[in-house]
């Protein structure tokens, strides 16, 4: 008897224990949903609890759903206060993360792109893929920069081409960035090269000297598409938050033959930039510090050598209104609605006078996502951002052929 009634006391706790996880489980995703509806104001974790969304969101479905199938199966052999909590927290936990998924895709699609949810669930076997190709394409204050050449599966010369420029507050980064999304792009025919450009210190702004690289970069993936099975006439720009900056002001400027560094550049196809610093202005006053202390201000400042007030010549020419007319290429905006970081707001702006200015531009809103939110190869939002893209340059006949 003493033994049986130890195993059914045991048996009591180790139900009692599976369910107190599934209530912190249950409680951990509850308050990531309470996150979207809470300014961050720079708060580190309300920041990363808006984050999780976009990579962990199929993830909380399937294990919210799992506490709730847990929990009534051993509601009525726990004590009923312990079983009916975790009952409570779970649906609240599985309805919570339905419709903020269920959202995220009717987005996705609403903006053209699509999304196989079953994938996204455990997305962390991508691995860092190597290029075809490096090669040094400039040396500018000593320092090398490198370009690192993704090629298409078949050699062919008719590839379009991608030039994707790195974000990281034109501060740090690397050309190497975002190896296995290149990857990706190349994999589906797109001949991608992603470049270096010279990165800002608190000692050494670059306000114009990283665009001059990026046009510079531009110019040699023009003359070296070939080599790589590219199509030069079919030339795209792409970057991402500080790149997005680079990328848009280096396709708008393209566009109206203004030189720099007294080369011609060439005209790109069409511009992509994925939350993009396009408002450096409105960013320097109102973005917020990131999760990992970044803050707008401090790199602003670095790349432009001071304030905004100090020199408001600088800010102009880094702001992408500057460029902006009717020539410019056909440009996609792809923002994050909770994105304090680089405020979306300040994006929305630029998109609206930029098309009053007659700019052919298109922005895609996704809910419930923070700046980065497709970095991670193989998530709910890598693949929603890139089916969008992917959508948007087939529309621009610049797709695979």
């Amino acid at each position: 008897m003493t033994t049986n009634h130890s195993s059914s006391l045991l048996i009591n706790i180790l139900r009692s224990i599976v369910l107190v996880i599934g209530g912190l489980v249950s409680i951990l995703v509850v308050f990531a949903a309470l996150t979207l509806f809470v300014p961050a104001k720079g708060n580190s974790i309300i920041t990363i609890g808006i984050m999780t969304w976009s990579v962990l969101g199929p993830l909380f479905i399937v294990a919210s759903l799992a506490v709730v199938i847990v929990t009534l199966a051993l509601r009525k052999k726990v004590k009923r206060w312990l079983a009916n909590t975790t009952v409570v927290l779970s649906v609240l936990a599985l309805l919570s993360s339905s419709g903020i998924v269920g959202n995220f895709i009717k987005a996705t699609y609403d903006n053209g792109g699509s999304i196989n949810v079953l994938s996204t669930i455990w997305p962390f076997s991508a691995k860092p893929a190597l290029p075809d190709v490096t090669q040094t394409y400039q040396v500018a204050d000593g320092k090398e920069l490198k370009a690192l050449v993704y090629k298409p599966p078949i050699h062919t010369n008719k590839a379009p081409v991608i030039m994707y420029i790195h974000g990281g507050g034109w501060i740090s980064g690397q050309a190497s960035d975002l190896s296995s999304i290149m990857r990706w792009y190349a994999d589906q025919g797109w001949l991608v090269v992603s470049v270096d450009y010279r990165l800002a210190s608190d000692q050494y702004a670059t306000w114009d000297k990283a665009p001059a690289d990026v046009a510079y970069g531009l110019t040699w993936v023009s003359k070296h598409a070939e080599e790589w099975g590219g199509d030069n006439n079919r030339l795209i720009v792409m970057g991402d938050s500080a790149g997005g900056n680079l990328a848009v002001n280096l396709g708008w400027a393209a566009a109206t033959n203004e030189a720099m560094q007294d080369i011609t550049i060439p005209k790109p196809k069409a511009v992509i930039a994925g939350y993009p610093v396009v408002n450096p202005g409105y960013t320097y006053d109102y973005g917020q510090k990131w999760w990992n202390g970044q803050r707008p201000k401090d790199f602003t400042a670095d790349y432009i050598g001071g304030s905004p007030k100090e020199h408001p010549e600088r800010l102009s020419a880094i702001s992408s209104l500057t460029y902006a007319s009717p020539s410019a290429p056909p440009t996609l905006i792809v923002a994050a609605e909770n994105d304090d970081f680089i405020p979306a707001q300040g994006t929305y702006e630029v998109v609206q006078k930029a098309k009053d200015m007659g700019v052919n531009i298109t922005l895609r809103k996704f809910p419930s996502t923070h700046h980065g939110f497709d970095v991670i190869p193989g998530t709910l939002g890598d693949m929603a951002k890139k089916s969008v893209v992917t959508q948007f340059l087939k529309e621009q006949g610049l797709g695979p052929n």
